[in-house]
């Protein structure tokens, strides 16, 4: 149970950092978008054609960290859930083995109520 918590704590995370990742690439290129079409801080336009080709490649390496940002980001998603279904699992096992730990510690209690029962009984017979 406690490794596939630490799974399922380490699959969290590393959804969490690939989401961040994700939205990080999202506002870098919305940042672009805008440099793109010439808005500065004055509202001018004020990029060269050798600046506008710059912002350009600079958003398409950007769409692709996009691209591998979501899919890491999937995996991530496919990992967490397998580790909770994995924990869940775990859980379940955990608890039905304290339930028959349980049972074997009441067929226990029973038998020496048994014993006892007998015991008192046999003392019984002989007096």
């Amino acid at each position: 149970v406690i490794k596939a918590r630490l799974k399922e704590t380490i699959a969290k995370k590393q959804r969490l950092m690939a989401k961040h990742k994700v939205d990080l690439c999202g506002k870098e290129i919305l940042l672009q978008k805008k440099k793109l079409a010439g808005i500065s801080k004055k509202g001018k336009a004020n990029l060269t054609a050798s600046e506008k080709q710059d912002v350009m490649n600079k958003m398409t390496a950007l769409l692709i960290q996009l691209k591998h940002a979501e899919s890491a980001m999937n995996a991530a998603n496919k990992a967490f859930t397998t580790a909770s279904k994995a924990l869940q699992a775990a859980l379940a096992k955990q608890r039905q083995g304290q339930t028959e730990k349980e049972k074997e510690k009441e067929n226990r209690m029973n038998i020496w109520k048994i014993i006892t029962v007998l015991s008192t009984n046999q003392y019984i017979i002989n007096l």
